[in-house]
């Protein structure tokens, strides 16, 4: 008796099996979020493909994902640069304003500065007399 006879097949999905349904979906119209893929399509690219759903997508598809990628790219600089683009555009930058534009980037200063204020601090877009506070 040979085991290699009677293993079963560790995945269903192989890349052109995955990137054929891919394209499919898409020829169909029909939604390529993550949410409406099969999960064990998703598992096997993360798994054997190695990458992400969105990647996966684009790079079969040729064109951008269609629902929201997560920025992986936020760096302590691009944090500076868009509160001082914001203050540029004559924004307001206090936190209650700016969470209601809906910008990851106060959740990128926290992680990068501690607060928002001391983001806004180090991109220079506070009024020294009014401290942290002043807005």
């Amino acid at each position: 008796m040979d085991p290699d006879d009677h293993k079963m097949p560790s995945c269903a999905w192989d890349r052109p099996s995955a990137e054929d349904w891919v394209r499919w979906r898409a020829a169909a119209k029909e939604s390529l979020l993550s949410r409406d893929a099969p999960r064990d399509i998703r598992h096997f690219v993360h798994k054997y493909v190695g990458t992400g759903w969105a990647e996966f997508v684009e790079a079969v598809t040729g064109a951008p994902y269609p629902g929201i990628k997560k920025r992986l790219d936020w760096t302590k600089d691009k944090v500076l640069a868009e509160i001082r683009w914001l203050k540029a555009e004559d924004q307001p930058l206090n936190l209650r304003a700016v969470a209601a534009l809906g910008l990851a980037g106060i959740k990128q200063a926290r992680q990068f500065f501690g607060s928002w204020d001391a983001a806004r601090a180090a991109a220079g877009s506070l009024t020294p007399s009014r401290g942290l506070r002043g807005r």
